[in-house]
C-alpha cells in the first residue's frame, strides 16, 4: 500500500470516528480535541505530512462535463429571467452569469477526487452548508470557490 493510500484510509477512519482535519499552514488541526486518544494522536503524528498533503491539496482543472453543466445552468437561469422576469435576453444573460457561483469540494471518503457544486448566488459558507446537509458536515473535507469563466 502506498503512503497516500494509507493516509487516505487513515483520514477516512478518523472521520468515521468523528474527527475533522484541516490544514492551517504547516499545522494539522484535528477537532474535537476531546476525542483524540493517545493512540490516535500518535497515528496522526506518524502520518502528519501525508495527512497535511491530503487536506490542503488543490483541485486540478474542471472536466469538459463540469464546464458544460455550468454553461447549461447559466443559460437556464437566463431563460427563466427572460421568460418569467420579462428581461431582455442580453440583460438576463449578464445577470445569470454574474450570479453564477461554482465551488470545488472533496469528501473524506474520496480525498483525491475534487467534485463540482453549482450554487448560484451562494457564498462559501452557504455552499459549505449545502454540502454539509447533503453529505453531513463531517464528510466535507474542503470547499473552495472556483473560477468558471
Amino acid at each position: 500500500m502506498n503512503r497516500l493510500t494509507n493516509a487516505s484510509t487513515i483520514l477516512a477512519d478518523l472521520t468515521a470516528a468523528g474527527l475533522a482535519l484541516r490544514a492551517e499552514g504547516e499545522r494539522l488541526i484535528v477537532t474535537p480535541g476531546h476525542r483524540i486518544t493517545r493512540p490516535v494522536r500518535d497515528l496522526i503524528r506518524r502520518h502528519k505530512p501525508e495527512l497535511l498533503a491530503l487536506v490542503r491539496d488543490t483541485p486540478g482543472p474542471m472536466t469538459p462535463y463540469d464546464r458544460e453543466a455550468i454553461v447549461e445552468t447559466t443559460a437556464e437561469r437566463a431563460a427563466i429571467m427572460e421568460h418569467d422576469g420579462g428581461l431582455p435576453r442580453p440583460q438576463a444573460e449578464a445577470l445569470a452569469k454574474s450570479a453564477m457561483r461554482v465551488f470545488r469540494y472533496r469528501l473524506t471518503d474520496k480525498p483525491d477526487t475534487w467534485m463540482v457544486l453549482i450554487c448560484p448566488s451562494c457564498n462559501l459558507a452557504e455552499a459549505r452548508a449545502v454540502l454539509g446537509g447533503q453529505f453531513s458536515e463531517s464528510r466535507v473535507l474542503d470547499v473552495l470557490e472556483a473560477s468558471h469563466d
